[in-house]
């Protein structure tokens, strides 16, 4: 049975906390997790299907909470993938950051008149253990409920509270493969489904987005030279130093070695080459010193702006394209893959 919850409830639990500081630390925690309206994964559908063999509830909740919605990252027995933050049972969960257990809604004075009891989906049993990062933000709750109001015993309760702790394990390992260990930028496979999901909504609505493709002149003889170690600091600094110039909604990945590519969502392409050149200034600008002497690097970087009809593959080869004819012109420069086509010395800046 999937019920649809209603998209406008009435009767909230209780008001959305305000943003204050606690607030606004959770909401920054759960943005680190890079979760919210991301496709399902069986990592987490496999605890829900867990989660109702034990408990035998019609439905099961993996919930995650911002500023205004309830947002499943996996569910059984629910149709919508959002509800509205104020009526959720798990609302009240995150606030309390403990375990809450309602085995008789409608006769409970909290939520007996809450949108989710007297109407769709009706519901009459509730049991949230909160989702707990390491450092104490309760992000969300794992949920079992059902229509028919039930007994829960402290040992289904400690069931639930160890299944919760093995989601927030899973967010924790998906975050950890998500990241490259030495610099932090994105891994490819991770920057690959970000960039596939934000190409997605640049062809729907018609908005643009822009990819740049960089990697550091000549890093082959940072290495000999002064050793993988300096060589590490200097990938480090570098992709740090482009970060600090980038927006939240930009996103940075490895594709490999001194390799990697800047995911520019709603940038068009004079825009996306001031941006190419502001990381490559400030690549540059970075100095590195060492028991013997002082030495910088610099970056070359390619442009790709997305088209009707072009695939991830597309652009990135595009991109690459341009940033091999940097290369080629002198290195420390920015080119355009279009221009980089159309004109024999291309585009650079």
């Amino acid at each position: 049975m999937n019920p649809k919850l209603p998209d406008h409830p009435t009767g909230a639990v209780c008001d959305a906390p305000a943003p204050g500081v606690a607030e606004l630390q959770r909401l920054a925690a759960l943005m680190r997790y890079d979760i919210i309206d991301t496709p399902p994964e069986e990592r987490f559908d496999r605890i829900t299907r867990l989660a109702q063999k034990i408990f035998r509830t019609s439905m099961v909740t993996i919930s995650l909470l911002d500023a205004r919605r309830q947002w499943f990252k996996s569910r059984i027995g629910v149709a919508v993938e959002e509800t509205p933050r104020e009526p959720a049972f798990c609302n009240v969960t995150i606030q309390r950051a403990e375990p809450l257990v309602v085995e008789d809604a409608a006769k409970d004075p909290m939520f007996a008149n809450n949108a989710f009891v007297t109407g769709e989906p009706y519901l009459r049993f509730y049991a949230g253990a909160p989702l707990i990062t390491p450092e104490g933000h309760a992000l969300g709750a794992f949920c079992v409920l059902d229509r028919t109001p039930r007994r829960f015993n402290p040992q289904e309760r400690e069931i639930l509270v160890d299944l919760a702790e093995l989601v927030v394990a899973e967010m924790n390992l998906r975050q950890i493969a998500n990241v490259d260990a030495l610099t932090g930028a994105l891994s490819r496979r991770a920057f690959r489904e970000e960039a596939e999901r934000a190409m997605g909504l640049a062809a729907r609505h018609g908005h643009p987005l822009s990819v740049l493709t960089f990697d550091l002149d000549r890093f082959k003889s940072v290495n000999d030279t002064h050793g993988h170690a300096v060589g590490d600091a200097v990938l480090q600094r570098s992709v740090s130093a482009s970060m600090r110039r980038l927006r939240r909604s930009d996103a940075v990945g490895r594709l490999g070695g001194e390799e990697f590519a800047v995911l520019l969502p709603h940038v068009d392409e004079p825009a996306a080459l001031k941006v190419a050149n502001a990381l490559r200034r400030s690549i540059a600008a970075e100095t590195f010193e060492t028991e013997t002497t002082t030495f910088g690097v610099t970056a070359s970087f390619g442009l790709a702006t997305f088209r009707t009809g072009m695939d991830l593959d597309d652009m990135l080869k595009a991109a690459d394209g341009a940033l091999y004819l940097a290369k080629a012109m002198g290195r420390d420069r920015c080119v355009v893959a279009e221009a980089s086509r159309l004109q024999k010395r291309g585009k650079a800046a």
